[in-house]
């Protein structure tokens, strides 16, 4: 399944000749549904050459963006095969590794604003926190988790199906699902009596590691079919020089991008009161937040400069919109963060969705 999508999806020189069908759909409706049936004018605070600029350069981040998640993911896939070969360390890094680009990948995307991932894609995708002992064993619950239960069929429709089954940190699908099982537990939890090196001291009984392993082959796969509706559909022309764009197409990329704030704000709201940590150490947390709001200073300042076309009516709204993307990435740089520095993330965080909204009043005054 997987290497069939990846064929249609790349050429022999790695060059996709596909564009993600929902960006091109997002496209079409953020510059046409949002228009008034009479030909869109131009109000005079918008550059037109600016705007198409912006568009342009949108345009062509979102491809970028959406080819290194398919090669990250295809990745990713590769070394979960490669490791369930043969189970051992250092295939064990290399598939911790290719997590770590693929999920880094997925955040920076979907934080674009031509990405509109409904609510149920991104928590079948990118659930968090979990609580660990809902998918697999722990020390102190050796018999805990769906996979010690031998009354759940191991199946992919199976995994839907107990995904949120009566609260939604009881995850059994997406990256943090895979995270789990890649950083938590040792290559010999993967090792059966008929792998190629078996191991003396053995996990567990042949039948559990067998659905472990399953498991871990399905999430990858899920993974891959949950994105691809986003990953599949031809390039678009691109934008003509002579098309009208007037605030209203305008005003829904910035709503695109305020949710993405939002959604940052969630995220700092569970790191800041569940704390919850994660398998590999940190990412998820606040280096997630520091790619979104990458994503956020490309949208605004550089390549896409939507910004610009603010400046000659708000100005200083800009600028403050500057510096608080600039502090948040700073203080998700951080190595180590101390209560002041993780309480004023939090109030920039909260702060950001207004900023961007400023922006938006501008142009609903027009």
């Amino acid at each position: 399944m997987a290497n069939h999508l990846l064929t249609r999806l790349a050429d022999p020189l790695g060059e996709s000749t596909e564009w993600p069908r929902s960006l091109a759909l997002a496209l079409v409706l953020l510059l046409s549904a949002c228009a008034d049936p009479e030909p869109a004018t131009t109000p005079p605070r918008l550059d037109v050459t600016k705007a198409h600029a912006s568009l342009t350069a949108l345009q062509a981040l979102s491809l970028a963006q959406g080819r290194g998640l398919l090669s990250s993911v295809e990745i990713l896939q590769g070394s979960i095969e490669d490791f369930l070969q043969l189970p051992d360390g250092e295939r064990q890094q290399t598939a911790q590794t290719a997590w770590r680009s693929a999920h880094e990948a997925f955040v920076s995307f979907t934080a674009l604003p031509l990405v509109d991932l409904p609510e149920l894609a991104r928590y079948q995708l990118d659930a968090w926190p979990i609580e660990p002992g809902y998918l697999d064993t722990l020390a102190a619950y050796p018999d805990s988790g769906l996979i010690s239960d031998l009354t759940v069929d191991i199946s992919l429709e199976s995994l839907r199906d107990q995904h949120g089954f009566t609260d939604v940190t009881e995850v059994s699908l997406g990256f943090h699902a895979l995270e789990l099982l890649i950083f938590a537990r040792e290559p010999k939890d993967f090792v059966t009596q008929t792998t190629i090196t078996p191991v003396d001291d053995l996990a567990a009984s042949d039948e559990i590691v067998t659905r472990r392993r399953r498991v871990l082959s399905l999430l990858a796969e899920q993974i891959l079919i949950d994105l691809s509706p986003w990953l599949t559909t031809s390039a678009p022309e691109p934008l003509p020089a002579s098309m009208d764009i007037d605030n209203q197409q305008l005003l829904a990329l910035l709503t695109r991008s305020r949710q993405s704030a939002e959604v940052g704000q969630s995220q700092v709201d569970k790191l800041l009161i569940a704390g919850t940590p994660l398998p590999s150490q940190g990412h998820g947390s606040r280096a997630d937040l520091g790619r979104r709001v990458a994503s956020l200073q490309q949208i605004f300042f550089s390549p896409v400069e939507l910004g610009a076309l603010f400046l000659p009516a708000a100005g200083s709204a800009v600028n403050a919109l500057q510096r608080t993307l600039e502090d948040i990435q700073r203080l998700c740089d951080l190595t180590d963060i101390d209560d002041n520095q993780r309480t004023q993330l939090g109030l920039l965080l909260q702060l950001l969705p207004d900023q961007i909204e400023a922006l938006s009043q501008v142009l609903a005054e027009d």
